[in-house]
């Protein structure tokens, strides 16, 4: 029982030493800043692509930017995803930064 109780700390102790590591605090925030950029050039394209099929005409090249649309949506409902999903970590989520938002709503991909 104490073998176990000792085995269980040094694991516990271990997983702190590697999250509190400098260099892992600088891996995490720099994912979060540079997910929050991707999401926000992704939101982008949609609003862009949105745009330029305003004014189409042609059938075939209305198509053709609908299903590029749709897969700029889907590539920024993952990337919403990955966000949010590494946000609940908590070997992630601590080393966001209070200038980034907590979470993305996944709307912002329509």
């Amino acid at each position: 029982m104490i073998l176990m109780l000792l085995m269980a700390c040094n694991s516990i102790f271990g997983v702190a030493n590697r999250v509190a590591d400098p260099d892992n605090i600088i891996h995490g925030q720099e994912w979060f800043h540079q997910a929050n950029e991707n999401i926000s050039a992704r939101v982008s394209q949609i609003e862009s692509s949105k745009t330029l099929s305003e004014g189409v005409t042609d059938p075939a090249e209305l198509q053709r930017l609908r299903i590029e649309l749709a897969g700029q949506q889907q590539s920024c409902r993952q990337l919403v995803a990955d966000y949010n999903a590494n946000g609940e970590k908590v070997t992630m989520g601590l080393f966001k930064g209070w200038s980034l938002p907590q979470s993305i709503d996944n709307s912002v991909c329509n």
